[in-house]
């Protein structure tokens, strides 16, 4: 007798539609309530109540599908594994490289749409002049986000397509959601595969969540600059985003180099196993015998 896995009762078409409903909902409800619509209309605040959704699904799900929440995030690693996150520098290369890789050429065909989609229509990272907003951005881009957003793509997302068409399409497809859902495809698509590869090779969640939190934490050093100025800087022109592209290829033939050697020291060998494809034999219940009822003197055992 085996153990079912959970993920064959979580399918993703339910799941997906259900934390997009709940989270605009969310959003909505806050949008009504004065003491919050100010936080709400913040990319952050925003952020943050989306977050809450996808958790509220997630939980109500693996309540229904019993999951081992054990078992999905694995074990605590020796310090030793915990090196494998440096891996999120070269992703953060490949991430900044992909970008100018994938809207630079676009930004020829079609300059209107990349300069109001992907130079001006991109959100501050961090807040301006507000320390406590500042710090919250802070917690939510590198500590929320990577855990929430690894237990989701990951965790349930990979699970569910790898137990329904195998490993290797729900890779490609998780991955491929995370970088949609993350604006540039390249890099994004890269770090995906990359996370998972981390999943499969250490059978825990732990890794990817801190290497995600890594990356994100490098990201934001080059916007404190700009949150600590006095005054915003000037929107990235058409002109200037084009003449970058000799860093753009630099940063990411370095960004492609690194991701290279680490996947040649590091990456699994072998079949990629996920640990809820891996099966957990059921523990039978001992069947305990009633005590048979002997005259026994008191204070003493029968």
């Amino acid at each position: 007798m085996t153990v079912s896995p959970p993920f064959k009762h979580l399918p993703a078409r339910a799941l997906l539609p259900l934390t997009l409903v709940l989270a605009v909902t969310l959003l909505l409800l806050a949008r009504l309530h004065p003491a919050v619509r100010t936080f709400s209309e913040s990319p952050m605040g925003a952020m943050l109540i989306v977050y809450t959704g996808i958790v509220l699904v997630l939980l109500i799900a693996a309540r229904s599908a019993r999951l081992d929440w054990n078992r999905l995030f694995g074990p605590t690693l020796p310090h030793t594994e915990w090196r494998l996150t440096a891996i999120a520098f070269p992703l953060a290369a490949l991430s900044y490289g992909g970008f100018w890789l994938l809207w630079g050429p676009l930004s020829l065909l079609s300059p209107d749409f990349v300069r109001s989609y992907a130079l001006e229509g991109m959100p501050d990272l961090l807040t301006r002049g507000n320390p406590a907003r500042l710090v919250l951005d802070i917690v939510a881009i590198v500590i929320v986000a990577p855990v929430v957003e690894e237990i989701l793509f990951r965790g349930f997302l990979l699970h569910r397509w790898a137990a329904r068409w195998g490993t290797t399409t729900g890779v490609i497809l998780s991955s491929a959601l995370f970088a949609i859902l993350h604006v540039e495809l390249v890099g994004h698509f890269i770090f995906g595969v990359t996370m998972a590869a981390l999943y499969v090779r250490t059978q825990s969640l732990w890794v990817p969540i801190a290497a995600h939190a890594a990356n994100n934490a490098f990201a934001l050093t080059f916007a404190f600059p700009d949150a600590l100025g006095s005054t915003p800087p000037p929107p990235t022109t058409l002109e200037a985003f084009r003449a970058e592209w000799p860093i753009g290829v630099l940063v990411l033939l370095i960004g492609a180099a690194g991701l290279s050697w680490f996947w040649r020291r590091y990456a699994p060998r072998g079949a990629w196993t996920l640990p809820y494809a891996i099966e957990v034999p059921a523990v039978a219940p001992v069947a305990r015998a009633a005590p048979e009822l002997v005259d026994a003197p008191i204070g003493e055992a029968p």
